[in-house]
């Protein structure tokens, strides 16, 4: 009878286990999204006890102090692909913040009754969002003014998440009954699905970049 390699360890091997090497420690509730800067030196994190932390990734210390929000707990965050601004999807609406190492002063809100998920286009022109006010739409808003700049056909169940095409011409959205769809944003139709394959809600989708 053969034995797989793969499935038994050779006798006297001994696995380390794996340890994190850094422990970024200040929220108080559920952390529910963390995103990149650009410059990959930095992450900021948003969280269900209304703040988002930027954090100094080789040090794992916090940068300036947390962002304390009054719209509820911070349920997603994008931040726009030259790192200066964040867009914060929160329990009571969303605000697009701009943001240094020290400080942040809110530049738009975006009016709607609740965010579940945000995601900037690549050359920063447009923020989409998903919201429980209005089940099932999509809305693109202008990122340098945070008015409403489309919104996009209403999809046939709940939207948990969003992702941009890389050349911003087609959004991906995920849905609650774990299928997925594909949108031209110029048209607002449907060309790709929806597409099932998940037995839940799909709460996170990304493009590839080919």
């Amino acid at each position: 009878m053969s034995t797989s390699s793969n499935l038994i360890e050779p006798s006297g091997v001994h696995r380390t286990p794996l340890r994190p090497t850094k422990v970024f420690k200040g929220h108080t509730d559920w952390i529910n999204s963390i995103a990149f800067f650009p410059d990959s030196r930095h992450i900021a994190s948003a969280s269900s006890d209304e703040t988002v932390i930027i954090w100094d990734i080789e040090s794992g210390r916090q940068v300036g102090k947390p962002f304390q929000h009054d719209y509820g707990g911070v349920r997603w965050i994008a931040i726009s692909p030259d790192g200066r601004r964040i867009a914060n999807g929160m329990e009571k609406g969303g605000i697009v913040q701009k943001t240094t190492a020290v400080a942040s002063t809110m530049v738009h809100e975006l009016k709607e009754g609740g965010v579940w998920r945000l995601a900037y286009s690549l050359d920063g022109r447009w923020i989409a969002s998903t919201s429980p006010a209005d089940k099932g739409m999509i809305r693109l808003w202008d990122a340098d003014t945070g008015r409403l700049g489309k919104e996009l056909m209403k999809c046939g169940d709940e939207v948990y998440s969003v992702a941009f095409s890389p050349d911003g011409s087609r959004i991906a959205a995920g849905l609650g009954g774990g299928s997925f769809q594909v949108i031209n944003i110029s048209t607002g139709k449907s060309i790709v699905g929806p597409i099932k394959g998940h037995l839940e809600r799909v709460r996170s989708i990304r493009k590839t970049p080919g």
